[in-house]
């Protein structure tokens, strides 16, 4: 689920294979458009500046933009990928998320294989590929920094990491030490798909689910330490976590359908 940067309208998938587009400015969140896909849908985004289009990952290994006034996918199984004839720019898995920076001159998808990629957001080829980003383990999110130069992805091996865009070479690289700048959290095995990792509003901390996704602890971006821990009593499991683009403000959605929104008397200033 996505909001618009600019617009009131909600971006929304399924495993139905349906991305429904909603104004929630009218009373009845009335549905502007409705796209259908072949594959399960695991992720999509608005394109900056070009309302019209929206990148979404499915359970393919191509992410797909779709022009949503049309329906018309304008990517294909061969595009999005370098010309590399070996495949080495393209994902081997289904793709679990997709993002854009800022500016839409990057944008980048994560995948079940381990790997995330980074395109040019303007021409759509693979620029760089990181394979084993996260000890072999699938990639489950990815979210950019507001300058656009820094990518925070979180793995199934329970921990969020730092990337430095400016210092990838091009091309494809197992070789992560020169881009990885940062890791938060306790390795180990994670079981849920759902876990995942975003920025606090100024991006001083990363929050990101623990293990179990009982607990959602957020960590100092300078020391990599836990700064503070959110929990609920009893203890639910958090699925999504989402934080204001303006304020101190965070909120989780749980598996007893509820809606947590955790203000300023929870959380340190």
């Amino acid at each position: 689920m996505r909001f618009h940067p600019t617009r009131p309208l909600i971006l929304s998938g399924g495993h139905d294979g349906d991305v429904y587009i909603r104004d929630f400015s009218q009373p009845d969140t009335k549905i502007l458009w409705h796209i259908h896909d072949t594959f399960p849908i695991r992720s999509a985004a608005f394109l900056p500046d070009q309302e019209e289009y929206v990148l979404v990952g499915t359970d393919h290994v191509v992410p797909r933009l779709i022009n949503i006034q049309t329906g018309v996918t304008l990517t294909t199984p061969d595009a999005l990928v370098s010309g590399n004839e070996e495949g080495h720019m393209k994902h081997a898995g289904g793709i679990t998320s997709v993002g854009f920076s800022c500016d839409g001159r990057t944008l980048c998808t994560t995948s079940l294989d381990g790997s995330w990629i980074l395109y040019d957001g303007v021409s759509g080829k693979a620029v760089h590929r990181v394979s084993d980003a996260h000890s072999s383990v699938p990639v489950t999110s990815v979210n950019y920094s507001r300058s656009g130069q820094i990518l925070l992805t979180c793995g199934m091996d329970s921990t969020a990491k730092l990337w430095d865009l400016r210092r990838l070479a091009s091309g494809s690289s197992t070789n992560k030490g020169t881009a990885d700048v940062a890791a938060f959290g306790e390795p180990g095995k994670c079981n849920h798909r759902s876990i995942h990792a975003v920025f606090s509003h100024d991006e001083s901390h990363v929050l990101m689910q623990d293990t179990s996704l009982l607990a959602i602890r957020a960590y100092s971006v300078f020391s990599e330490d836990a700064s503070y821990t959110l929990t609920t009593e009893p203890p639910v499991i958090q699925r999504s976590i989402a934080v204001s683009p303006f304020s101190n403000v965070v909120v989780t959605g749980g598996d007893d359908s509820r809606l947590r929104v955790w203000t300023p008397s929870w959380l340190p200033s």
